[in-house]
């Protein structure tokens, strides 16, 4: 291993665990093999300071063009907060048509799932992530479709619809809804900088990424197959509706709570 990759892994991972798993992604991958060899070596080193691996679950190596580019999955991001040493525990759900879903604001806000266990659950509507730190706080992070869409469309595989939005859509609505949790959480300066340094995700660092709406406070519905359990009638694309906090926090989808936070 070169020299300068191997002072860049953290001490939690073990400078023949990350070779291993590089080599097993590189030789599993065509594309890899043929790039350019700078981009990726620069690729590895910049995974390695993150101090992730590059198997498909924490961190991914993506080709364009010829380049290779380092992209952190929504596990390696949890990953990085964890070792943050601020957090106590954090995770990220998908909600889909069929799941059990009440979101409720104000003094007592909780976020309650249950995910519809046989049949059909349908498809992604909402997205959302919880996190405690050690210091007793919550922080909790919502994203309804509309929003996520926003988000894959400045990103860079997503614009495209290649690679990990293409791949592993509900990791990378995951990761979107985390990524904007981040901005709300205690984080070191250093943190910050590798958290946010994502090629997938530009403007990842501004205080206004992802937030066309608060999903905190009073909300703002869009057309989504929620809309008439919420009581709100036909939505018309393209001009949302002023909800009040107690029709938000009482918005319930159909069916049958596992996570109650």
């Amino acid at each position: 291993m070169a020299p300068q990759l191997q002072a860049a892994l953290p001490s939690h991972v073990t400078p023949e665990k990350f070779t291993r798993v590089s080599m097993m992604a590189i030789q599993g991958n065509d594309s890899l093999l043929g790039a350019d060899r700078n981009s990726l070596y620069s690729a590895c080193v910049k995974c390695a300071t993150d101090g992730l691996l590059p198997d498909g679950r924490e961190a991914a190596l993506v080709v364009f063009g010829k380049e290779v580019a380092y992209l952190p999955m929504w596990q390696g991001k949890l990953k990085m907060m964890r070792n943050s040493g601020d957090l106590k525990e954090i995770s990220a759900h998908c909600v889909r048509e069929n799941d059990y879903f009440k979101y409720k604001l104000g003094d007592d806000e909780r976020i309650e799932h249950e995910p519809l266990m046989a049949g059909d659950r349908g498809d992604i509507i909402f997205t959302y992530c919880v996190a405690k730190t050690k210091d007793g706080g919550i922080y909790r992070e919502f994203m309804d479709e509309e929003q996520i869409l926003k988000v894959r469309a400045v990103s860079r595989t997503g614009a495209k619809n290649t690679g990990p939005w293409k791949d592993w859509p509900e990791e990378m609505r995951k990761k979107s809804v985390i990524m904007r949790i981040a901005k709300r959480m205690p984080m070191s300066t250093d943190m910050a900088e590798s958290f946010y340094n994502d090629p997938d995700f530009p403007g990842m660092g501004r205080d206004d990424w992802g937030d066309d709406k608060s999903s905190r406070g009073a909300q703002t519905a869009t057309p989504t197959r929620l809309h008439d359990k919420m009581g709100l009638g036909d939505a018309i694309p393209g001009e949302a509706e002023e909800v009040s906090e107690t029709a938000a926090g009482e918005a319930e989808s159909v069916a049958n709570p596992e996570h109650t936070v």
